[in-house]
């Protein structure tokens, strides 16, 4: 039967847990948890921490706080707000010692320990968040409950979160009906007769029971048959320090200080679909990671792939996933297959996301975005996303919003290391590799090397250079103080490595011109090919490959696998501070724009992304010193065309074939056209691009384009151009033939009495100006075949462009003075039509009244009766074309003639 176990001392308990760390007790619990009999809930406290955390709580704050902890807690959040409770609570937390059962958590599978309580820090939990808390039980999903209702739960809690525990005990009978028999609560104190007596009503036997037994009847619950899961052999460290580099998951055995936050981010991450890790640069945001949470995934039954968005972050994520579950080309898909092969979670980590925002313009990132929006509410419930980023990118993370709405709800902020952590980071490794450690020095570096904190890269780095000059294998305060402290042992060793390699003959100027190619502008790692180094240093490719050698050696620099040759980076963010004081503002703008260029070229050449004259005009800035390879040539030519830049200031005869295949393509814009057009007839162009530039005409030539171009520089060619040009206007898919002889104009006297009835007072002059209907001759002509169209007008006066929405260029001209138009008809070398051109063009000859007959049709015109109250594209009625093949000659728009309305008046 289930059971509420109360234990009379809690330093018993307490001192059990700590066995189960050393080992002790594991083999009873850690075999039921690895056998997947039991699964572990953990509160946030015992009591004692709660009680502490309340007298900090008002020792720091200076409040007289009254109740229960999470009411102290939202007393403290009215009155200081809440980023202030979260700064004072996390202080706390880092400087109290570990939780009982800490080492147990650190050596059991991830899966198997479920907290009530994620969250940074975890401790805060007001009476509010309770609420929020309760409501985030009852999603359970369809494996949680199936195993809640299979497999004993074991809750360790305290009196402090009596009502929390009955809020996770109703929530679980509500969603998983067996699950209550299985229940067995592990007070850390005394369960009061009331809390047992609650329990009973809900038919929980209560009973105590020495802890031996316990662990007796939890041993003989694992199944015998079971094999135990598999375990990968380690790897020892080599060294008790890391340097600059990160820590790995081999290395979690020397991985000291971030005990705490490796509990708090496990129990956020594998509880939430999304999480986000975020912290200032250098904290240790990696190795948390890979040290600390994933390490404490058991493989093979859990699956963790740690990205750099180095390119689009959805095709990296896809590839890697490929192996084992085929080509997917949707995130979605790909992790719901990845989750029914695997036993465990799945885990997709995008490290240094920031890289995602540097290396990426805004439309090579919308792939990602709509892939993110497919996640929301669908994420398998064993999938989870990390992004782990610098916290001055925190702010990016909102374009994502809009498609993912909760993205930023669940974040965890890595701070340096308090004074303790540093202390476990200093005394952990030396202790476990046998070293003597003078406490004197200990207290000498945090001492020295606490700024609010204690930054992770400096204490290795210092650390590092103690083990290395470590006499008798003793750790000494003499020996920091001959080596200068700190500061001295940070700047040195950068100057001692680049000098030796200036010793093996490596010059040193070169030596700094290669690592400034790893910093951006902004201040942040660039990531660089091996290829690139060789011809921006301009020096043969196995110097760059041995300098490169020594500089991973020393680990001033960290190779990256790639499929491309290999690539590079500065090995931690500590040294760009002095690396980018050797250059000079000019020398990291051009190395900028560089990277912009490198970066949209594989974005056109993978999602067909144009760069932005934004970009393109950053790269304008530094034309003259950078190099284009013929693809990076290919994409900014077109570029510099498509956004309005002086082609002349992109282009030689080289570039003939890419500003032609702009002429060939049919969404190349018109005014892109003309300038491509320009540009050409300027290069002398050869016979085949000739015919190009003409064809372009016939849909792209104008008047202006003609005037621009010089007739004596290729007089064959001009005549070609201007041919097509007057085809565009004057040809028969333009103007349609009007014949000449006589035609019926004007209106009977009945008709236009009976028309005046339909309108206003003040419209009916124009029904009377109508002249009497009368046989006209007129001499053949010709007349466009449908009204002149913004895009058309534009061309004459470019600045009508603000006049129309970009989705009605093919919409009728309007907003034009009679002025204007006559203008824009003489531009083209034609003139407005008369009132009785107009009138035949649109009747025919015949004295019908419509241009389809005397029955007014709605369906054949855009009027007040179509319901429309707008304009239309022209064409758009084709059954009301006119006898001679004229378009919306009723309808959509008024239209102006050479003849006089009135006298002195068009």
């Amino acid at each position: 039967g289930a059971s509420v176990v109360g234990v009379t001392n809690p330093q018993e308990l307490k001192a059990w847990l700590v066995g189960l760390h050393r080992g002790d007790h594991l083999a009873g619990l850690g075999e039921a948890l690895v056998n997947q009999t039991l699964s572990l809930v953990c509160a946030a406290l015992d009591g004692q921490q709660a009680r502490n955390l309340s007298e900090a709580l008002e020792a720091w704050s200076g409040l007289e706080l009254e109740g229960s902890l999470p009411a102290r807690l939202e007393e403290a959040e009215e009155e200081l707000g809440r980023q202030a409770l979260e700064v004072g609570v996390g202080e706390w937390l880092a400087q109290s010692p570990p939780r009982p059962w800490q080492g147990l958590l650190d050596r059991l599978p991830g899966e198997r320990v479920i907290s009530l309580f994620p969250g940074q820090p975890e401790l805060i939990l007001t009476e509010s968040d309770w609420d929020d808390r309760s409501a985030e039980l009852t999603r359970l999903n369809r494996e949680q409950q199936q195993r809640f209702s299979a497999e004993p739960l074991l809750l360790l809690a305290s009196p402090e979160f009596e009502e929390p525990l009955r809020v996770f005990y109703r929530q679980l009978r509500l969603r998983c009906p067996a699950t209550p028999g299985q229940l067995t609560v592990l007070a850390l104190e005394k369960v009061s007769p009331a809390v047992s007596a609650w329990w009973e009503r809900r038919q929980v036997k209560v009973f105590e029971q020495d802890l031996a037994g316990l662990e007796r009847r939890l041993l003989e619950a694992a199944p015998k048959s079971r094999a135990q899961a598999p375990r990968r052999a380690a790897r020892s460290p080599q060294r008790p320090y890391k340097f600059l580099d990160y820590f790995d998951p081999e290395d979690r055995s020397i991985f000291f200080g971030r005990e705490a936050e490796t509990e708090q981010l496990s129990s956020l991450l594998l509880t939430r679909p999304v999480c986000l890790l975020h912290g200032r640069s250098g904290v240790g945001k990696t190795s948390l990671l890979q040290a600390g949470v994933l390490a404490r995934l058991p493989r093979p039954q859990n699956l963790v792939l740690v990205v750099r968005c180095l390119t689009e972050p959805v095709s990296l994520i896809l590839a890697e996933l490929e192996p084992l579950v085929g080509q997917r080309s949707q995130l979605l898909e790909a992790f719901q297959a990845a989750t029914q092969v695997i036993s465990g979670h799945l885990v997709v980590v995008c490290d240094q996301f920031e890289e995602f925002f540097v290396r990426l313009d805004r439309q090579a990132r919308q792939p990602f975005f709509e892939q993110m929006a497919t996640l929301v509410g669908r994420l398998p419930g064993r999938c989870h996303l990390v992004f782990s980023m610098r916290e001055d990118f925190l702010a990016e993370m909102a374009d994502f919003e809009p498609y993912f709405p909760t993205i930023l709800d669940h974040r965890f902020r890595l701070r340096s290391l308090a004074q303790e952590q540093a202390r476990r980071a200093i005394v952990g490794p030396a202790e476990l590799f046998g070293l003597e450690l003078d406490p004197a020095l200990v207290e000498r570096l945090l001492r020295e090397l606490f700024h609010q904190g204690v930054e992770p890269p400096e204490l290795q780095i210092v650390l590092d250079r103690l083990y290395e000059t470590r006499v008798d294998n003793r750790l000494s305060l003499e020996n920091y103080e001959r080596l200068g402290g700190v500061r001295s042992i940070l700047v040195d060793y950068l100057h001692t490595t680049l000098s030796n390699l200036a010793a093996q003959g490596v010059e040193l100027p070169f030596v700094r011109r290669l690592l400034e190619q790893m910093v951006t502008e902004r201040g942040t790692k660039a990531v660089v090919r091996i290829q690139e180094l060789v011809e921006r240093l301009g020096q043969p490719l196995q110097l760059v490959q041995q300098t490169l050698l020594s500089l991973v050696s020393s680990r001033l620099v960290r190779a990256l696998a790639d499929d491309q040759g290999g690539q590079y980076e500065l090995a931690h963010e500590y040294i760009i501070s002095e690396v980018i004081g050797w250059a000079s503002q000019d020398e990291l703008a051009v190395r900028h724009a560089r990277q912009v260029l490198r970066a949209e070229l594989e974005s056109w050449q993978t999602m067909g992304s144009l760069l932005t004259a934004e970009r393109l005009s950053l790269i304008a800035r530094q034309r003259s010193k950078l190099d284009f390879s013929p693809e990076e040539r290919a994409m900014v030519v077109r570029a510099a065309a498509i956004h309005g830049f002086a082609l002349s200031d992109w282009t030689d005869p080289r570039d003939q074939e890419v500003l032609a295949a702009l002429l060939e393509q049919e969404t190349t814009p018109g005014p892109v056209a003309r300038a491509v057009l320009a540009r050409l007839y300027q290069l002398d162009p050869g016979e085949r691009l000739g015919q190009v530039m003409a064809e372009a005409c016939r849909w792209a030539g104008n008047p202006n384009l003609l005037a621009e171009l010089d007739p004596d520089r290729q007089t064959g060619l001009f005549e070609a151009l201007q041919e097509a040009t007057r085809q565009r206007f004057f040809g028969p898919e333009r103007m349609v033939r009007v014949t000449a002889g006589e035609f019926l104009m004007g209106s009977t006297v009945a008709n236009k009495e009976a028309r005046k009835l339909a309108l206003r007072p003040d419209q009916r002059p124009a029904i009377e100006s109508e002249p009497e209907l009368a046989q006209i001759w007129l001499a053949e002509f010709y007349l466009d075949r449908h009204p002149v169209t913004n895009a058309e007008f534009a061309e004459f006066r470019p600045e009508h462009v603000h006049r129309f929405r970009p989705e009605h260029t093919d919409h009728p001209a309007v907003f034009v003075s009679w002025y204007d138009a006559v203008a824009y008809a003489e531009w083209l070398g034609k003139r407005l039509p008369s009132e009785a051109e107009w009138e035949k063009a649109a009747r025919g000859c015949d004295g019908r009244l419509f241009p389809w007959g005397d029955r007014f049709e709605s369906h054949r015109l855009n009027s007040a009766e179509g319901g429309r109250q707008a304009t239309s594209a022209v064409g758009s009625f084709p059954n009301g074309v006119s006898p001679f093949g004229c378009q919306d000659m009723v309808g959509n728009v008024w239209e102006w003639t050479a003849s006089a309305w009135r006298e002195g008046a068009p």
